[in-house]
């Protein structure tokens, strides 16, 4: 995992990060836009439209359009498995540092992200 430089402004990011309900607003921040952009990727990359993905899910097609606009769906892990079998790849829920899921949405490109199907 490759360290990210410590400015000015990330100094003051992390000071803030020491207050609960900071680190809860940008943990669920987090969630609310890197999910969808991961759940629109994978769909495109496949050649998916959001009606195949639906029935794929076994949902239905506007459920798949709002989980892909950032901050429209409180996800649950349910949701998350149907979206994943949907799109024939797995899942990984974890906690980690938060140094850590820094590195990673610093690293993250919606244009290069993608999971091999399962086929």
């Amino acid at each position: 995992m490759e360290l990210l430089p410590i400015t000015n402004e990330m100094s003051k990011f992390i000071e803030r990060l020491a207050d609960w309900k900071y680190r809860e607003a940008y943990v669920r921040s987090s969630v609310n836009v890197n999910l969808p952009s991961q759940i629109r990727a994978l769909r495109l990359r496949q050649g998916m439209t959001q009606r195949d993905l639906a029935d794929a899910s076994k949902m239905m097609q506007p459920r798949i359009s709002a989980m892909e606009k950032p901050g429209a769906v409180k996800f649950n892990v349910e949701t998350l498995v149907r979206v994943a079998a949907g799109l024939g790849v797995g899942l990984i829920v974890k906690f980690v540092s938060i140094s850590e899921m820094l590195a990673w949405e610093n690293g993250f490109s919606q244009d290069e992200f993608n999971a091999t199907r399962f086929e």
